[in-house]
């Protein structure tokens, strides 16, 4: 069975503004590199979906020259945007239910994330300016992590010194107020960061993969995925890793929204020395690379 998957990873970028963004040359040219280096590596991920079923895969890479495409056979988008869909649409390629902008836009702002409770002391997510001084006033003292709604990958962040923020940052932080908002929270001395990746069916029922080691850059980029090995996750971390990954399923379903999803956690070490489990920093209603 032929499947394919179209790779829009700028998707939150059209969530954002869907009448105006434009996929850029730059942004077609990093997902195109992307694209092969998961050609290189085995493949074991969204075919999970498709009842266990072996299937060939292969890449869709906006922008890019492709032949051989087989009508009928079944896409997946990486996110279900409208330009998505149009494109697979296009191509007479299958795709089969998917949920609305509306429930895009809502699930996968970082609002989403703050309204399941913060995990950090001091993690908030701010719509004014006065609430972002109310943030940062909690400790003065420390750097903190500004997101914007729609951020992914490591773009649309900064990070921030309470005392020292210039009028560059200042602007910075008024166009992400006009764009949506900001997740504000504290930087923490990270040791190891995990991911869990599922599906909300429809109907509410949901599925959890394994547990995942992610690798990525010193700005939050994905490098490499692997399955975590059985001294990596304490017993306790992986049930709240899993405990936590359900809990998101449910709140994704009554939000409206099927398809994949992911969680980010991490582990992290405090003041005092000591590790501490982030079971949730991120949650992610779209494929994500812990399905690679």
């Amino acid at each position: 069975m032929k499947l394919y998957l179209w790779l829009n990873l700028d998707a939150p970028l059209e969530v954002e503004d869907p009448v105006g963004y434009r996929c850029s040359s730059r942004m077609q040219a990093q997902i195109a590199s992307l694209a092969q280096r998961l050609l290189r590596r085995p493949q074991r991920g969204p075919w999970h979906l498709l009842g266990g079923q072996e299937v060939e895969l292969d890449f869709l890479v906006p922008g890019a020259v492709e032949k051989g495409i087989v009508p009928g056979s079944r896409a997946l988008p990486w996110c279900p945007t409208p330009s998505a869909l149009s494109a697979l649409r296009a191509r007479g390629l299958e795709v089969g239910s998917v949920p609305s902008l509306d429930v895009l836009r809502s699930v996968l702002s970082r609002r989403f994330h703050a309204e399941l409770g913060a995990t950090l002391e001091g993690e908030c997510f701010v719509t004014t300016p006065d609430a972002l001084r109310e943030a940062l006033a909690h400790d003065e003292g420390r750097t903190w992590i500004l997101k914007r709604a729609y951020s992914f990958a490591g773009r649309g962040r900064k990070l921030v010194q309470p005392r020292a923020i210039d009028e560059g940052t200042q602007r910075w932080i008024a166009a992400s107020f006009a764009s949506g908002g900001l997740q504000v929270e504290p930087k923490v001395e990270v040791e190891c960061e995990f991911s869990l990746h599922g599906y909300v069916l429809e109907g509410g029922g949901q599925r959890l993969f394994d547990a995942r080691v992610l690798e990525v850059d010193d700005r939050g980029a994905w490098l490499a995925t692997r399955d975590a090995l059985g001294h990596e996750l304490a017993a306790h971390e992986r049930e709240a890793l899993v405990r936590e990954g359900s809990r998101c399923a449910l709140a994704l379903a009554s939000a409206g929204y099927h398809g994949p999803f992911g969680i980010d956690a991490f582990r992290w070490r405090d003041a005092t020395g000591a590790s501490q489990f982030r079971a949730r920093s991120e949650v992610n209603p779209r494929f994500t690379m812990g399905f690679f």
